[in-house]
């Protein structure tokens, strides 16, 4: 894998394991290898040497998939964050006063947006260390809902 490539990746299988989350992927180029994540959110490959790259390139959305029960739903879409495209992950949450989707990437929370009296708002539940809203991923991610037959669902099967 060159540095800064866009390489596209499919699970192909998801490792059942007490101990850590190991998913088997392959990317587009053709290279296939078993990742482990760590509870310090490392990720491992299989095969050091040729894997070491790719485990870079996964590691942020290894860290969301890890969070993810095998019944939610959850959307995911691509942004330009300086020259690198990392997908944005949207998850759905129902509660009794409402659904708040909330908004993760670079592996961490950032915000979350829900309606409130017709109106969409973004805005944080982190309490440590609470970073800005992107008001441009705020945006595409309240126009995706909007238009929500845009959105693709990923759902662990």
């Amino acid at each position: 894998m060159k540095h800064n490539n866009r390489v596209g990746a499919t699970i192909i299988e998801i490792v059942d394991h007490p101990l850590y989350n190991e998913f088997v992927i392959k990317f587009d180029d053709g290279y296939t290898d078993s990742f482990q994540m760590t509870e310090e959110g490392n990720v491992i490959p299989g095969n050091w040497e040729s894997g070491k790259d790719y485990a870079a390139a996964v590691t942020d959305d290894m860290q969301m998939l890890g969070l993810l029960s095998a019944d939610e739903f959850v959307w995911n879409f691509r942004h330009d964050f300086d020259g690198d495209w990392l997908n944005v992950w949207i998850r759905r949450h129902d509660f009794d006063d409402g659904t708040t989707y909330d908004v993760y990437y670079k592996g961490d929370y950032y915000f979350h947006v829900k309606q409130q009296e017709r109106q969409w708002i973004a805005e944080t539940a982190r309490k440590i260390d609470p970073q800005p809203i992107d008001e441009k991923i705020a945006k595409k991610v309240i126009n995706l809902l909007e238009t929500e037959h845009l959105l693709i669902p990923f759902k662990i099967v």
